[in-house]
């Protein structure tokens, strides 16, 4: 176990280069820095690093009539060499590095506008001139090579589950104008909480919520279906009683803006919501994601999923939303006793769920929530980019092309065959990519098969080691080694297809 805890954090490639462990959740404070948080055992600790925004540009001379405020320095570093991003704009505060992007934009506008006039048509390109990826945090975690949960186990985490009821009673009403009567709060140490409203009004049930989590301290919240419901149900309320939505580390207040997420053919919009130092995790999305493949759910609401997966108590008790107002009247005991339900079972749903993703996070330069969320070529494309920028080496920019065949198939034999016989291939498509030394065109520093390679390895070892934790009756073990190898292999599957992605920045068809 040791052997292969101690490749992996050698291993600078995949895991970067910076050692840091422990890192649980971060934030930018300010224009020029970055809040860490670190977690030992119960305790929580931040400090503050200096941060650089950057962006690649094609060419250094489009920023020479760039003029950053208050005159502040900002460099150009010449990159090694010859793909189409050939320089690094690096800057002091995150102002000026959006100034500059702006500069930019208006300067590819004013190209496009002039060039569709004359053509009598409107392009809608997107700017080539700089390839910006990433908010603040992911720049950060890109240029000093830091990662999440290095040295944790995902039991080491703080996770808490939250759900609401609200006292609907039928009557059609405004989406948030129900009020809050049930906050059911749980974590992975074996805590849990009906907080409610009897005896007192919704304002103080939601201060007390507040107080909580801020005494928790949790370094995630999940929920299931928390980004659609929970969150902005209870941000809604908390404003109509003037209540700061303090959940956030340090006192903070959450952010959140429009996005979506793509399941197969399938892309859902939800409002994220960014609490700052902490993870949300919405165990919706993680079924979603676990059913592309699988196409066995009929239905994504807990209470179904919690069937599906074998978890759901024999003893659950289960309430028709209608009925909620006159239980909290009538007995209000058995509606206590169904939210409660519902936080035990996303807590086993996202414990099933999630360790490929906590593991995986350890690995890239995001933070858990947005690994969460992310497609795999974004993921693999972040271990190129954060190589290349280490390297200090130009950026290419995508090809165009499309796929000239399909996978090789064919029928040797027809009919009913016996006796059957079990045959498997280990990592078939890295193996295959790796014997014949396939690399993208553009890749000079060959990251691509490099990270391939060192996957695959650590990928065996962590299956032989999931194995003999099992055989030893070390099953929580045996599980986070399972679930790191699945995160390598999710990793791997995709690398294939991201060489045909027409967004990739390193395909190659």
């Amino acid at each position: 176990m040791e052997n292969l805890i101690n490749h992996i954090v050698t291993n600078n490639l995949l895991f970067g280069k910076d050692k840091e462990e422990r890192i649980v959740g971060a934030y930018q404070l300010s224009d020029t820095h970055i809040r860490l948080f670190n977690r030992n055992g119960d305790t929580v600790t931040f400090h503050d690093e200096p941060f650089y925004p950057y962006f690649f540009l094609s060419d250094s001379s489009l920023l020479e009539t760039f003029v950053p405020e208050n005159q502040e320095k900002f460099w150009l570093v010449p990159l090694a060499g010859s793909n189409y991003y050939t320089a690094l704009a690096i800057f002091k505060s995150s102002r000026n590095h959006k100034n500059a992007v702006d500069f930019l934009n208006r300067k590819w506008n004013g190209n496009q506008a002039a060039q569709g006039e004359a053509a009598g048509k409107k392009s809608m390109e997107s700017n080539p001139f700089i390839y910006n990826k990433g908010d603040a945090i992911t720049q950060y975690l890109m240029q000093s090579g830091k990662t999440m949960f290095k040295g944790m186990l995902f039991d080491d985490i703080y996770r808490m589950q939250l759900d609401i009821e609200t006292n609907y009673n039928g009557e059609k009403k405004g989406f948030y104008d129900d009020e809050i009567i049930i906050i059911s709060l749980s974590d992975n140490r074996g805590w849990e909480r009906p907080l409610h409203s009897k005896g007192r009004n919704e304002k103080e049930l939601l201060q007390e919520l507040i107080a909580v989590i801020q005494e928790k301290d949790p370094d995630v919240i999940e929920g299931h279906n928390i980004f659609n419901f929970d969150l902005p149900y209870i941000q809604r309320r908390c404003e109509r009683h003037s209540i700061p939505f303090t959940i956030g580390r340090n006192q903070t207040i959450p952010r959140t803006y429009p996005s979506s997420i793509r399941f197969g053919e399938r892309t859902i919009d939800f409002p994220y919501c960014d609490i700052l130092g902490r993870h949300v995790i919405d165990t919706l999305f993680l079924v979603q994601g676990y059913d592309v493949a699988k196409r066995s759910i009929e239905s994504y609401g807990l209470k179904n999923v919690a069937r599906h997966f074998g978890f759901a108590s024999a003893n659950r008790t289960y309430i028709e939303y209608k009925d909620i107002a006159r239980l909290w009247q009538e007995e209000p005991n058995t509606l206590l006793a169904y939210a409660l339900d519902d936080v035990r079972e996303t807590q086993a749903l996202s414990s099933l769920l999630s360790g490929s993703n906590f593991y995986m996070t350890q690995m890239l330069p995001y933070s858990y929530a947005m690994t969460a969320r992310l497609g795999q070529a974004a993921k693999i494309e972040a271990l190129f980019v954060r190589e290349y920028l280490r390297e200090k080496h130009s950026l290419p920019k995508p090809t165009s092309g499309q796929q000239q065949s399909g996978g090789y198939t064919e029928v040797f034999l027809k009919g009913i065959l016996g006796p059957i016989v079990y045959a498997d291939v280990g990592s078939l498509y890295p193996s295959i990519m790796l014997s014949y030394n396939v690399c993208p065109k553009s890749d000079a520093l060959r990251v691509f098969p490099n990270v391939l390679r060192s996957l695959k390895e650590l990928r065996f070892k962590a299956k032989d080691q999931a194995q003999q934790e099992l055989q030893a009756g070390n099953k929580r073990n045996a599980d986070n080694f399972d679930a790191m190898q699945g995160s390598f292999k999710i990793i791997i599957n995709a690398m294939y297809g991201y060489l045909g992605y027409s967004g990739g920045i390193f395909n190659d068809y």
